[in-house]
């Protein structure tokens, strides 16, 4: 048995290590793929919540909208569909920690105001779906372990493809940074995450200073950190006739690897070993590159975990799925030492 790698808890046999490094599959569609992962989720935990979230959770629904209806409310309040832009995708929803109850950095001066880390999700949806209202779980998830957390919609496919998805996510990052003082977030402790496409979305912000440099920030000193979760970072060939046209054909610069030089912010990458969707193959070969690079990648693999199942173990009632919620919440309070 061998470690993966060094920094990871999780263990693994060295040909498993191998597969998952070198595996390629480029992420589609995927609901239906949810449906699945869900139904084997809830048939292995044998718990009552998995049972009943299959039971009444039609087919063609995502899981993730009835996990936004069982997630108690965020302990400092929820503000609804604060504009970033004009367009009517450009809205964002705001769940806020309780008052004065942030753990601080251990960097961080003992007469400094208990202002929260703020953190910017993006959820998935292969770049042509998404709902802001269907992660709300995830959103008061993040509230409840003292973050400040902003969900904001963006513009998908066919309306919009590459890189306008991007301009609208650095326009979200931008007005979170400028409005999170008044709302007892730190802007000095902005962090990005997302969820499959919006994991991709979090890196290429990050990574590439491109998109942020066109709303006046530096990605390498404005951001404290980026967590993503079964990420899509180096998927080509595209084989997808419809990510080819939403990316226009196979071009690097379309792929977060490409950009593992520029990392500056501490990056912890999360994957699930059963995911079939996006391959971790992904985040294993963004933190290898990153951290050739000099930058700081953790990963952790989650054994038996998919897709779906890797984002529901951050909320209430999946958290015995793994411990997604912990180390997520653990890095962005500045608890984690790969902070």
């Amino acid at each position: 048995m061998t470690r993966v790698p060094e920094n990871n808890p999780i263990m693994t046999t060295r040909d498993t290590l191998h597969r998952l490094r070198t595996s390629r599959r480029a992420p589609g569609a995927y609901l239906s793929r949810q449906w699945k992962s869900l139904q084997l989720a809830a048939r292995a935990m044998r718990a009552p919540v998995a049972a009943l979230l299959v039971a009444v959770t039609p087919v063609a629904c995502a899981p993730t909208s009835l996990l936004a209806t069982m997630a108690p409310d965020a302990p400092g309040g929820e503000t609804r569909a604060v504009a970033y832009g004009p367009n009517p995708r450009h809205r964002m929803d705001i769940y806020a920690p309780a008052p004065n109850t942030t753990p601080a950095p251990a960097s961080a001066s003992p007469s400094a105001p208990p202002f929260a880390p703020v953190v910017v999700f993006f959820y998935g949806g292969g770049w042509r779906s998404g709902d802001r209202a269907m992660y709300r779980f995830v959103g008061r998830t993040l509230a409840a372990c003292g973050v400040l957390a902003v969900i904001p919609d963006y513009r998908v496919w066919p309306e919009v493809g590459f890189p306008d998805f991007l301009e609208d996510a650095a326009a979200a990052v931008a007005q979170a940074r400028r409005i999170a003082p008044s709302m007892g977030g730190d802007p000095a402790r902005l962090f990005l995450m997302g969820h499959s496409a919006g994991a991709y979305i979090a890196a290429m912000l990050a990574l590439d200073p491109t998109w942020l440099a066109r709303e006046g920030m530096n990605a390498r000193t404005a951001l404290a950190g980026v967590v993503g979760i079964a990420g899509p970072y180096d998927f080509l060939p595209l084989r997808d006739p419809v990510l080819r046209q939403i990316f226009a054909g196979d071009d690097p610069r379309t792929q977060p690897i490409s950009f593992a030089g520029n990392a500056a912010a501490p990056l912890l990458l999360l994957t699930g070993a059963a995911d079939t969707t996006v391959e971790p193959a992904n985040s294993l070969r963004l933190a290898d590159r990153v951290r050739a690079a000099g930058g700081a990648a953790r990963t952790i693999v989650y054994p038996g975990l998919s897709h779906v199942s890797v984002l529901g173990a951050m909320s209430g009632p999946l958290h015995f799925l793994g411990s997604v919620r912990d180390d997520t919440c653990r890095f962005l309070v500045g608890q984690d030492p790969a902070t």
